[in-house]
């Protein structure tokens, strides 16, 4: 009896653990004409000047991406502001929701917080371990019992080796989120003053639903209504 109700508690357990694979989005143009170029589907825009080719990237773990490639053809400078660009969404029950674009330099500035706490985290442990490193050397000279040098070396022993798991995951956890701040610092469309007959490129982020049907995403630049309109196909 007791076996079983371990069982059931453990798939119970278990169960709880388990997290779902996030649903990936097909998002495909709907009505605007669109042209495919390495396995994506690109959209070309023009209003007052302003040219945006955009197309839909992927989904990875739950945020989805656009490229975009804008191209101020008109005799003024324009600000593109990415966290300025929006969607708005609906599911099979007619529900719409509005989702502004993340704002890369908020995103980046999370990455650099997130760095400087575990730096803060590795750099006092090592002070830590210093210390007691400190008070080993002391003990050493001191009369003790083999016993209590016996137990003394494994405390120190069983200290190092988290000391060394500690510093281990530091560098781990350090080089993901450098790779991540990275990926953004260098991929995302970054706010920027777009002078006459220059170009600029990147990519925009949402955090979009995976149960809608349709998408339309907007580009309100400087007073214009761009705007692309997608279907999520199943």
């Amino acid at each position: 009896m007791k076996i079983k109700i371990l069982s059931i508690a453990l798939l119970l357990v278990l169960a709880s653990c388990y997290v779902p694979a996030q649903k990936m989005l097909n998002l495909s143009v709907k009505k605007q004409d669109s042209l495919w170029l390495n396995g994506k589907e690109l959209v070309k825009l023009n209003e007052n000047g302003l040219e945006v080719i955009t197309n839909f990237h992927r989904t990875k773990h739950g945020i989805s991406s656009f490229d975009l490639s804008i191209s101020n053809n008109t005799d003024k400078p324009i600000l593109i502001s990415p966290n300025e660009i929006y969607c708005v969404t609906s599911n099979k029950l007619n529900e719409t929701k509005t989702i502004f674009a993340f704002n890369p330099e908020e995103i980046l500035k999370n990455y650099d917080s997130k760095i400087e706490k575990l730096y803060a985290e590795n750099k006092s442990n090592k002070r830590s371990e210093l210390i007691f490193s400190f008070f080993d050397l002391a003990e050493s000279y001191s009369n003790k019992t083999d016993e209590e040098i016996e137990q003394n070396r494994i405390e120190r022993e069983e200290r190092e080796d988290l000391f060394i798991k500690n510093r281990t995951r530091y560098v781990e956890n350090v080089n993901r989120i450098n790779a991540n701040r990275n990926e953004i610092a260098i991929e995302a469309l970054r706010k920027t003053t777009l002078q006459p007959n220059q170009k600029l490129s990147g990519k925009i982020y949402f955090k979009i639903p995976s149960n809608i049907t349709s998408l339309v995403l907007y580009f309100p630049i400087q007073g214009r209504k761009m705007k692309i309109e997608y279907e999520n196909i199943k």
